[in-house]
């Protein structure tokens, strides 16, 4: 669950689309798998590989959301689990 916490948080910072969430996608299907979650497995692969055509297929996708894509992406220095504690 941490996992998959931390890819949502990837999105609303990234993108949907960017090429860490789709990573980060593709490492959570393989996980999956090792644990024998083949169908849990084979629906997050599907999802970061239609991610991934998608991203590929939008140029500079990952500066789009950005109104000026010279800025730096605003990220923040540290995010905090407090529930976690």
């Amino acid at each position: 669950q941490a996992r998959t916490e931390g890819i949502i948080i990837q999105q609303e910072i990234l993108g949907e689309n960017h090429p860490d969430v789709i990573f980060a996608l593709s490492s959570l299907a393989k996980l999956h798998q090792r644990r024998g979650n083949y169908i849990e497995a084979a629906s997050i692969l599907r999802e970061s590989q239609m991610r991934s055509m998608q991203a590929k297929s939008t140029p500079h996708f990952f500066t789009k959301s950005r109104q000026n894509p010279q800025e730096e992406p605003s990220v923040p220095l540290e995010i905090s689990f407090s529930h976690l504690s």
